[in-house]
């Protein structure tokens, strides 16, 4: 597994993505000491050091080394063969291959410890440069590539080659591979100040032989060569030879201002935007770059600039043109394609809101209460005034005078501008000519003055007092007069209103900050979005879209006729229908920019948060070079590899069939549960300067489990049916059972119920009545007079009492036999009547409460029988204990709690101090038997409170 380090310096080494990135050990690469430099195939940058081979992808680096299989950690060179192997040569390890990754086993080859300096490519054959004039040839066979047994060393087969001339008799001149146009070309090279071979031969390592190529250069001694479009371009120490096939076709002489010493030039590479040389001195100390750009003619020494003082070891420029260099010692250098020499900033940390230039070419600045001005010297100074400044009227005729609205204007505000010349201030209000017309307007707040004339009374118009004018112009003979109400169209000829372009219409928001016109479409910027009008529609952009705000502040269209926009999180450029946008997330030194001109040597001009920032813009705006993709796949898995070296935030989505674009972070994807079936996936990166780059489109399954398959549900559904049937009949069954059950119990209850009755009945008639007869008889006895005086009457009289005590004993048991002694309104009656009965001829009141707040038809086995008994021993205590004078029975029966309360307002008694405690146990133990609870509390009143759970 190769070592790998992520590389986050891009916050802060990507602050401006058109400025040089530094790399080095103190942010990512494993030695500063670096040779070799390629772009392989898929776009991946590959970095030889002298601590392993390096590969980087803009986001991290991943390093190769001993540890990895390389035989040695001196990698000097590096290229791909055409079956995407990467070639490695090293000093001291000959030459390696890495694929996928992983460094291959070489078979065959004998070049383990040879000292590669330079690795080519010819077809299916590798050549490895190995000191001076000798070359390793490894040949493709199968999946290996192997070297012949012998080396070819030219000093040795000169006479083969048959170059002994070419390159002297002590191999004193050294032959230099350099592939171009697809030819493996040999030329003089860099020979650190000996003899230089002359002329271009390429070798046939087959044939032993060499041919001269372009014969009419066997008198220069080339350095460095490139081809593009059909023209080749050779550099010598001192100029550049264009040529093609047959002949010379200009040979120029480059010179260099910005180095004082003697260098001659040793190598170059020419992108769209630039020609970057390299300059060696003659004592091979430290080389010069220098970058020429095309585009501003202007000569840049890169050496100088960024502090290099060492030699180069490599130069490359990659697929976008972006320029790579490696050095001895001071790690690698990229520069953008994009970069701009001429961005500049101006009044860094200043606020500033307006800009205009006037007709000598100098730009004027507006903070909130100074002018800043900038000849075309770039000299700057600034004028503080005692007023709030609002902004330029940069539209007005006299382009040789500063006219500037103010506010909170006093008599002494010409003081505070002292040194500034021709500046005007205007109270409030901002005056301007029409461009192309005889119109002159005046406007602030709700107030429009129309100069057709400079001489003639203008014309009023008068706005809602809400209004707030912002702009007027003239497009297509209509006056155009921008509020936070949306456009009122006036014709120019009688100044009449035409129509009115607000929400109704489709703007996005009345509120118009600004207003152009471009190709007969008009671009309006609102705090709702950019709306474009082009004839009677209107197309409304906002960040759904792409804008990184919403809440723009300008429109300006430049010469090239493409729309750059500022808002409250930098600047946009709209091209194409497409937003390429500059916020603090990709380098923008701007939180927020004012406004946007185009001065008159096509510079752009920013003014906002952070001062004020110009940008070269000869050529039309170009996005950035889009980012490369990678994808790697696994059935539902997919890995994103983003190549992108532009240290800016990237925005990456996927879109999966015809869904909407998701957003995301991540760089791995698991779709796995994802809805079943099959399916495609895209993905796209993009910066935010740049245009979206799509992946291929991708197909994945997935595949689900047996039981969510048609069949399986079916299985599923059928079997959970037939189970169902089986159910319903075994529970129709054992209902069936249950009914006759019920019905048998029914007609067991109801026959017991009978049995009861008629035992009751049968008590009654027979011992009750019997009883009651001995009662009555021993009364009648008692009050004989004779029997008074004999020795039975106290026998009589214990009789009697017995007889009548077993009476109401009998009932009492008798009523709890009964069915009907079950039912709770039963038993509340029957204690009423006992209540009243015991306690009518005695002073005590007695009283039954009830609260019932559900039927409950009966009650459970046993409860009347123990509720009757214990209760009767209760009404009885209080009765013959208590001294009350009121006894109150209370019942309540709520969410099949049963509660039984009888209350006195007697003496209560002492519990510790009751010689006999019969009573109370037993009562005690009746609400045990029916898994009630029971509560004795005295104290100036006495309680009995029992509290059941009924089992419905």
């Amino acid at each position: 597994m190769c070592l790998r380090i992520i590389v986050f310096f891009f916050c802060w080494y990507g602050v401006a993505q058109n400025k040089p990135i530094h790399y080095s050990t103190s942010n990512g690469l494993p030695h500063d000491i670096t040779y070799g430099l390629f772009q392989d195939s898929f776009g991946y940058i590959w970095i030889g050091t002298d601590n392993g081979l390096v590969k980087y992808n803009g986001n991290e680096f991943k390093t190769f080394t001993i540890k990895e299989g390389l035989r040695s950690n001196y990698v000097i060179d590096i290229n791909e063969t055409k079956d995407k192997k990467i070639a490695v040569g090293m000093w001291g390890g000959g030459v390696q291959l890495i694929q996928n990754d992983s460094v291959l086993m070489s078979k065959g080859s004998t070049n383990y410890f040879s000292k590669i300096s330079k690795i080519n490519i010819q077809e299916n054959t590798i050549i490895a440069s190995s000191g001076q004039n000798s070359f390793h040839v490894l040949y493709k066979s199968g999946n290996n590539y192997i070297e012949e047994k012998r080396n070819f060393k030219t000093n040795e087969d000169a006479i083969l080659f048959n170059i002994k001339e070419k390159i002297g008799s002590v191999n004193s001149r050294v032959l230099s591979p350099i592939k171009t146009n697809g030819k493996l070309f040999y030329i003089g090279g860099n020979n650190f100040g000996l003899q230089k071979t002359k002329g271009i031969i390429s070798l046939d390592f087959k044939k032993f032989s060499h041919k001269e190529e372009f014969p009419f250069l066997n008198d220069k001694e080339i350095n460095d060569l490139v081809y593009k479009e059909g023209i080749y371009i050779a550099l010598t120490d001192t100029e550049e030879i264009v040529f093609n096939d047959k002949k010379i076709l200009e040979v120029k002489s480059i010179m260099v201002k910005t180095v004082k010493n003697k260098f001659k030039f040793k190598r170059f590479v020419k992108t769209n935007r630039f020609n970057v040389y390299v300059l060696e001195d003659d004592f091979q100390i430290s080389d010069q770059i220098i970058l020429y750009d095309k585009i501003s003619k202007k000569e840049i020494n890169f050496s100088s600039e960024q502090k290099i003082n060492t030699l180069v070891s490599d130069i490359i420029k990659d697929k976008d043109e972006n320029i790579w260099i490696s050095l001895y010692g001071q790690g690698v250098y990229f520069i953008p394609s994009t970069y701009e020499h001429d961005t500049k900033s101006f009044f860094d940390n200043i606020p500033l809101h307006d800009v205009t230039q006037l007709n000598n070419n100098s730009l004027y600045f507006l903070s909130l209460t100074s002018i800043y001005s900038l000849n075309t010297n770039e000299h700057s100074n600034i004028y503080p005034l005692s007023c709030f400044l609002k902004g330029f009227n940069t539209t007005s005729s006299n382009k040789d005078s500063l006219i500037v609205t103010a506010t909170s204007l006093n008599k002494h505000h010409g003081n505070a501008g002292k040194g500034l010349d021709n500046v005007s201030l205007l109270s409030s209000f901002y005056k301007k000519r029409i461009n192309g017309s005889d119109i002159s307007v005046s406007f602030w707040g709700y107030i429009l003055k129309v100069f057709v004339h400079e001489n003639k009374t203008p014309l009023k118009i008068n706005f809602k007092e809400e209004t707030q004018i912002n702009d007027v112009q003239l497009i297509n003979n209509e006056l155009w007069v921008a509020t936070n109400f949306g456009f009122f169209i006036y014709d120019s000829k009688n100044f009449k209103e035409k129509r009115r372009v607000a929400s109704l219409q489709g703007l996005s928001n009345t509120n118009i900050k600004s207003f152009t016109v471009s190709k007969n479409k008009v671009y309006v910027a609102t705090i709702g979005g950019l709306n474009v009008i082009d004839k009677d529609s209107i197309k409304v952009y906002t960040k759904k879209d792409g804008l990184p705000s919403d809440n723009l502040n300008h429109v300006f269209v430049d010469h090239h006729n493409i729309v750059w926009l500022s808002h409250q999180k930098g600047y946009s450029v709209f091209k194409n229908g497409n937003f390429y946008n500059f916020t603090k997330e990709n380098g923008s030194s701007f939180s927020y920019v004012n406004k946007i001109i185009e001065d008159n040597n096509n510079f752009i001009w920013l003014v906002g948060s952070n001062g004020a920032k110009r940008i070269k813009n000869t050529l039309p705006f170009k996005p950035d070079n889009k980012p490369s993709i990678q994808i790697s796949s696994k059935k539902d898995q997919f890995k994103l590899n983003v190549i992108d070296f532009s240290g800016e935030t990237l925005l990456i989505q996927y879109k999966i069939g015809d869904n909407h674009w998701v957003s995301t972070q991540e760089r791995e994807y698991n779709f796995s549960n994802y809805q079943y079936g099959s399916h495609t996936v895209q993905f796209r990166v993009r910066r935010l300067s740049s245009d979206w780059s799509y992946s291929t489109i991708y197909s994945f399954s997935n595949v689900a489990p047996w039981y969510k398959t048609w069949w399986g549900v079916s299985i599923i559904s059928i079997s959970i049916l037939l189970f169902l049937v089986y159910r319903i009949l075994t529970i129709h069954k054992k209902n069936q059972l249950l009914k006759n059950s019920i019905a048998s119990q029914k007609k067991l209850e109801k026959e017991l119920s009978e049995v009861r009755e008629n035992v009751a009945s049968d008590f009654h008639d027979e011992l009750g009545n019997k009883l009651a007869g001995i009662t009555i008889v021993s009364e009648l006895m008692l009050k004989d007079e004779f029997i008074k005086q004999s020795n039975s009457f106290e026998a009589i009289k214990q009789i009697q009492k017995d007889s009548k005590s077993l009476y109401f004993g009998i009932r009492d048991f008798v009523w709890s036999i009964d069915s009907k002694s079950d039912y709770l309104e039963e038993l509340i009656i029957y204690l009423s009547d006992f209540g009243e009965e015991l306690f009518q001829n005695s002073e005590i009141t007695f009283k039954v409460e009830k609260e019932i707040s559900q039927e409950i038809k009966k009650l459970p086995n046993y409860w009347s029988r123990q509720l009757l008994l214990l209760f009767k021993e209760a009404m009885t205590n209080s009765y013959k204990h208590s001294n009350a004078t009121e006894v109150i029975l209370s019942i309540n029966l709520k969410k099949n709690v049963l509660k039984i309360e009888l209350k006195d307002n007697g003496k209560g008694f002492i519990e510790s101090e009751l010689k006999r405690k019969n009573g109370l146990n037993n009562m005690q133990k009746r609400a045990q038997k029916i898994d009630g609870e029971l509560q004795i509390i005295t104290g100036k009143e006495t309680k009995v409170i029992f509290t059941g759970l009924i089992n419905m």
